[in-house]
């Protein structure tokens, strides 16, 4: 059993597999996703890109990714939109690892 501080709040609590915030952090990141996903869910809606998602719904972009990244979103309720989310951060990810090569000298690569 691990204790951590919340990355959200600093507030103690038990870091599980399942949770990595505290249990007010995370009923606060259920209520987003509750939001984001009445949002989605409206057929108006399934196209929409990441930032309007974020500008209709006020949720922060990191705690979308973060719900895709766990499996709470998937391509198929959402295409467009979420389907932008993961290229989003798989362009990141290669942009990271170029900055990297790049450092070490390896720019050609």
């Amino acid at each position: 059993m691990d204790v951590f501080n919340c990355p959200n709040c600093n507030s103690l609590f038990v870091m599980t597999k399942f949770r990595d915030v505290c249990d007010a952090c995370y009923k606060e990141e259920e209520a987003q996703y509750d939001k984001v996903y009445a949002y989605i869910r409206k057929k108006t809606n399934r196209t929409a890109s990441m930032m309007q998602v974020v500008m209709e719904t006020g949720v922060e972009e990191r705690l979308i990714i973060k719900f895709v990244r766990t499996g709470k979103f998937t391509v198929s309720q959402s295409r467009n939109s979420l389907w932008k989310v993961r290229r989003q951060h798989q362009e990141r990810k290669v942009m990271r690892q170029m900055r990297r090569f790049a450092a070490y000298g390896f720019a050609g690569i």
